[in-house]
């Protein structure tokens, strides 16, 4: 038996209650490892792009919320923001 044969075996075997504390440990688990991943892409610049949408949408930073215009002055240059 593999080890993931194990571990499933294992989560078959719990109770109801265990059961959903597992659950809501590795869906914790996924978001801190998402957060971390988006986290690490928007310091490598790889979501600029979105922050250029939303001023096209929104018709420039005037309009934007206010963390979104912070966003984009802290990851873009302004020319590129206007």
């Amino acid at each position: 038996m593999t080890r993931v044969e194990e571990i499933e075996a294992a989560i078959e075997a719990l109770s109801g209650k265990d059961y959903v504390r597992l659950r809501r440990w590795f869906s914790e688990k996924d978001w801190r490892e998402w957060d971390r991943q988006i986290e690490a892409d928007s310091d490598l610049g790889k979501l600029d792009f979105l922050v250029r949408e939303a001023l096209d949408r929104f018709g420039g930073a005037g309009r934007l919320p206010r963390s979104v215009e912070e966003t984009c002055q802290s990851t873009l240059t302004t020319s590129s923001c206007a």
